[in-house]
C-alpha cells in the first residue's frame, strides 16, 4: 500500500500522512508498528489528496485483474519456447 501511494503522490506525502512532516525516518517507526491492513486504512484516511486516496483504493481493488494479466502474458511467452 505504501509503494502504491508513494508511486502516485510521492514518498514525502506518504510520510506527511503519518507524521505531518516529510521526514521519512520518523514515519518508518509508525509504519512498521502497523499491520498492512492498518496502513491501508491509515493511508485511505490520511493522505492529503483525494486523488491519492482514490488511486490507492482503485489499484488495490484491481490487483486480481493485474495478476490475471501477468499470468496470461507469462503463459503466452512460455508457449513460444
Amino acid at each position: 500500500y505504501l509503494m502504491i501511494s508513494a508511486y502516485n503522490t510521492g514518498a514525502g506525502n506518504v510520510s506527511v500522512a503519518y507524521t505531518g512532516d516529510t521526514n521519512l525516518s520518523q514515519a518508518f517507526s509508525k509504519i512498521n508498528n502497523m499491520s498492512p491492513e492498518e496502513n491501508y486504512k491509515h493511508l485511505r484516511e490520511n493522505l492529503e489528496y483525494e486523488e491519492a486516496r482514490n488511486y490507492l483504493k482503485k489499484v488495490t481493488e484491481r490487483r486480481e485483474m493485474y495478476r490475471g494479466w501477468k499470468k496470461k502474458i507469462k503463459e503466452e511467452t512460455n508457449k513460444g519456447k
